[in-house]
């Protein structure tokens, strides 16, 4: 299941094709009082996605890369499987931070369209 708890909750612009590996899933958190980057330094970020209506998660707690902890940005690198069913889909990015307080960003909508070809 998603991550529990207060979240940041995001409309999805993303939309991929089944079984894509690229591009890779990449946000940047930011903090949604000032629009200010949030810090990522030593921070643990784990990453969650089902379908819209599933009780099961697709990906659950699946590693993260931080790009550019500084500037809050990250990224899930889809697996083989990860894409390989139509549909729409919830992502959360749950973030563990050095002082052990969890932000969840939730992102809702996500497409998964058929492979084309």
């Amino acid at each position: 299941d998603l991550p529990r708890g207060e979240a940041v909750k995001m409309a999805a612009t993303y939309a991929v094709g089944t079984c894509a590996t690229r591009p890779f899933f990449s946000v940047q958190i930011k903090n949604t009082l000032t629009n200010a980057a949030v810090d990522l330094t030593g921070a643990t970020v784990v990453f969650y996605f089902k379908e819209a209506n599933a009780k099961a998660a697709k990906v659950s707690a699946g590693a993260c890369t931080v790009t550019d902890a500084v500037n809050g940005k990250t990224e899930y690198r889809w697996g083989a499987t990860d894409l390989d069913v139509p549909g729409t889909y919830d992502a959360s990015f749950k973030i563990t931070h050095t002082d052990t307080k969890v932000q969840n960003v939730v992102i809702t909508g996500v497409v998964v369209r058929s492979k084309l070809g």
